[in-house]
């Protein structure tokens, strides 16, 4: 089953420690985190330039949970991959594509583009 939930960007790292750690919802996988710039949407506004976009999985069930999280570029985003060491990797490609930076993040540099 695939369920999707909106999270505001100050509530992402306690939402995320439940949907791993409780045992009701236990999600223990990031499978896919993106990015998605909205400044060409019709609907855009500016309270919500950039819409972050996580995929988590449970291994014993194959359920999916898609999680969408809306900001602007003033807000902090935290860094889940305390909670998720994948997130790691996935962080670092949305901060070298779009420029978002995410707070405790321990290695957030570019993978893919040159610094020049």
């Amino acid at each position: 089953m695939d369920f999707f939930l909106e999270v505001d960007s100050r509530d992402l790292l306690k939402t995320f420690n439940l949907l791993a750690n409780s045992l009701l919802f236990s999600y223990d996988q990031l499978i896919n985190l993106t990015c998605i710039d909205n400044l060409n949407l019709k609907s855009y506004n500016s309270k919500s330039r950039f819409t972050l976009v996580y995929v988590l999985g449970k291994i014993n069930s194959a359920s999916r949970l898609t999680i969408l999280i809306n900001f602007n570029e003033t807000n902090l985003i935290s860094s889940v991959a305390s909670i998720y060491k994948d997130a790691t990797w996935l962080e670092r490609e949305v901060f070298d594509l779009f420029g978002i930076f995410f707070m405790n993040h321990k290695d957030l540099r570019r993978i893919l583009t040159d610094y020049g």
